[in-house]
């Protein structure tokens, strides 16, 4: 089980391969085995060990084959998130629009990079910092082991979700490596910035100068802010501890018991009262392990959206696992009887999108206290709070707020520190309302935040008027105001269609950074010329970038395709 922050080991069972010994088999001939000697089973074993340390080590690189489908930025509008690209990819591949180009999925030296299969040649390289989400989507359309990568590019403000089918590997043993390839890139990062060299010493102060700083009472440093999001992370994390330490003893008798009496194991199994193993910890420690993992349920619904590799999804999953394994261990009247904590709507929400059919099955079947929410549970029922309480004697601290900082202005003038100051954020892309509760809004608009505890945010525009948008449109402004931003001239993004004339195409090449030359070349076609070249006809013309111009013209194609679509339906529509 991993936890936020922490260090956990990884298991390695996907990591490829075998583990081959050198020696000879029996089948070799006789000559063959004399004239060299066979290891021995140490050195076989070392070599062994030496192998799998090397994958310990370095798990963070990795390559993979794998077939691009697909890549469509995310407008506000028509592509808000990934089932909406989804679903314009199963649109288009109905109708034959979807061009699939076969590459290496690797990563290396902290990017994800796309190269071509043949020419190893580097069509795309993403930063693992930009990914910020990584799905496998299997078994829900022709493409059967879709790995979906979410990309925010900051610079170009912009989000685009690329779309994989995986044959060779699994989407889902793919998506585990790249998770873990960007948790070792953050944990690097942190680590090469907690230990920076310290400052020299300062030399001592003179005599008189230190009587001087004495006299002088200097204020004591302001105390570290702890927000309420870093006490429910710490809560998680303990809880996630004593649910391990826990697991670790009932694992400790279970195997004992297996082995020395399995006859009775499937008598117990059949019949309806559990009787108590020897060594298994009581119910009551039962009871106070179930009633932290209510607790962390309900603290995940509430840090869904905040919290990160690992996310809260993650846990979810987690969670359900020491539940499969605790509760064939206890009593079968035991789960349906921990009442308190209630789980909260938001959570209840968290698990119905997120458990898996087996993990629904087990939840359903831990009863009325497990699947209804606490608003809804009768009234008449008194239901205790519940403060946990840890194996270790841990406490969680009081929120502590950070300071506000001396402002320079007179006393008279000061503002009400106790009030927060009012979040304002650009708008990245346009958002068209489609019912009376939402906003519409432009690109380049400042709009104020008034309510962010969920996945669409409730804004409010300069002309006062209010309703939610979705958060993946917005980008923060540092808390600065509409009057104290500078205006400033928003530039067009270069579009390629096939109308586009040669000086947009060259526009739109050097939007996407290819070299000098690349742009010299092409840069002399219209639009529908450049998208009707095929990947041969492009390396002929551009050898060094041919394939990643194709690459991306995939792209553009795909976008035209569904606006394509999306005018016939609204014609369709009249």
């Amino acid at each position: 089980m991993y936890k936020i922050n922490g260090a956990y080991p990884y298991d390695l069972s996907d990591d490829g391969g075998s583990i081959q010994s050198s020696g000879f088999s029996l089948d070799e001939p006789s000559s063959l085995r004399s004239s060299l000697s066979r290891p021995s089973g140490k050195s076989i074993y070392l070599r062994r060990k030496e192998y799998a340390d090397s994958i310990i080590k370095q798990p963070g690189n990795f390559q993979y084959r794998v077939e691009h489908l697909f890549t469509c930025e995310v407008d506000g509008r028509d592509i808000r998130d990934l089932d909406d690209c989804i679903e314009q990819l199963k649109v288009l591949d109905a109708k034959g629009k979807v061009w699939g180009q076969d590459m290496i999925l690797e990563v290396r030296d902290g990017c994800l990079q796309l190269t071509d299969i043949e020419t190893k040649e580097e069509l795309e390289s993403l930063g693992l910092e930009s990914i910020v989400e990584t799905k496998a989507v299997l078994d829900t359309c022709i493409y059967n082991s879709m790995l979906t990568i979410t990309v925010r590019d900051r610079a170009k403000r912009k989000t685009s979700i690329f779309l994989f089918q995986c044959e060779d590997v699994r989407a889902e043993h793919i998506k585990i490596d790249l998770e873990r390839a960007i948790r070792l890139r953050g944990a690097d990062t942190r680590d090469r910035h907690d230990n920076r060299e310290d400052p020299e010493p300062h030399p001592e102060p003179e005599p008189e100068a230190q009587e001087e700083e004495e006299e002088e009472e200097e204020e004591p440093p302001p105390p570290r802010e702890y927000t309420e999001t870093d006490r429910k992370v710490d809560i998680l994390n303990h809880i996630l501890s004593d649910v391990e330490l826990f697991m670790g003893r009932v694992s400790e008798v279970a195997p004992k018991e297996d082995k020395k009496k399995k006859k009775k194991m499937m008598m117990l199994k059949k019949s309806k009262k559990k009787k108590d193993i020897e060594g298994m910890p009581p119910p009551e420690e039962f009871a106070s392990c179930l009633q932290k993992i209510k607790y962390g349920f309900n603290l995940l619904g509430e840090l869904n959206g905040v919290i990160s590799n690992p996310n809260a999804p993650e846990f979810i999953h987690c969670f359900f696992s020491s539940l499969e394994f605790l509760v064939p261990h206890c009593s079968p009247d035991l789960p349906p009887s921990i009442v308190s904590p209630l789980l909260t709507e938001q959570c209840i929400r968290l698990l119905s999108e997120e458990a898996s059919q087996e993990e629904d099955q087990l939840w359903q079947s831990l009863g009325d206290a497990w699947n209804i929410p606490e608003s809804k549970w009768p009234d008449d029922e008194e239901v205790p709070p519940y403060v946990p309480e840890f194996s270790d004697g841990w406490e969680p601290p009081m929120v502590v707020k950070a300071p506000p900082k001396k402002s320079p202005v007179p006393k008279s003038k000061v503002q009400n520190v106790n009030e927060p100051p009012p979040k304002y954020m650009r708008v990245m892309y346009d958002f068209t309302a489609r019912n009376h509760r939402e906003l519409s809004i432009m690109k380049g608009d400042v709009v104020q935040v008034l309510d962010q505890s969920k996945q669409w945010w409730k804004v409010r525009n300069n002309q006062q008027e209010e309703g939610y948008v979705p958060n993946n449109v917005l980008e923060p402004m540092e808390g600065r105001r509409v009057e104290e931003e500078e205006p400033q001239e928003v530039q067009s993004v270069p579009v390629l269609t096939k109308r586009s004339k040669p000086s947009e195409v060259k526009a739109w090449l050097e939007y996407k950074e290819f070299s000098k030359i690349t742009v010299r070349c092409l840069g002399v076609l219209s639009g529908s010329l450049l998208l009707g070249m095929t990947r041969e006809e492009l390396k002929e013309v551009c050898p060094e970038e041919g394939g990643r111009v194709f690459f991306q013209l995939q792209a553009v194609k795909s976008a035209l395709a569904i606006e394509s679509e999306r005018g016939r339906g609204h014609s369709n529509g009249r």
